[in-house]
């Protein structure tokens, strides 16, 4: 494999080029949602959402549920266990 000096500055200035984007979609939905709770759009300090965002390569999507799904589960798998457990006859 042969790079040079030239193809890394490109791959950089494409890097770069992706952060900014990344970095001004996210300002706007951060915006959003701080008017959205009546907090100015500039509540969170610059360098903490560009700090925030850099470090979001790292982030993965699980799919879970969410706590309180689980409890519900939890209680009803609780429940059907309760409703078929068959008494046991006492020995005299």
């Amino acid at each position: 494999m042969h790079s040079s000096n030239t193809s890394y500055i490109a791959l950089q200035n494409l890097f770069k080029a992706q952060h900014l984007s990344d970095l001004a979609e996210f300002r706007g939905l951060l915006e959003g949602v701080l008017e959205g709770i009546c907090l100015p759009g500039d509540a969170i300090p610059d360098e903490e959402v560009e700090s925030f965002v850099r470090g979001t390569g790292s982030v993965a999507i699980v799919k879970g549920n969410s706590l309180r799904k689980g409890r519900e589960g939890n209680e009803a798998l609780r429940s059907m266990i309760g409703a078929s457990r068959v008494p046991r006859m006492s020995k005299i």
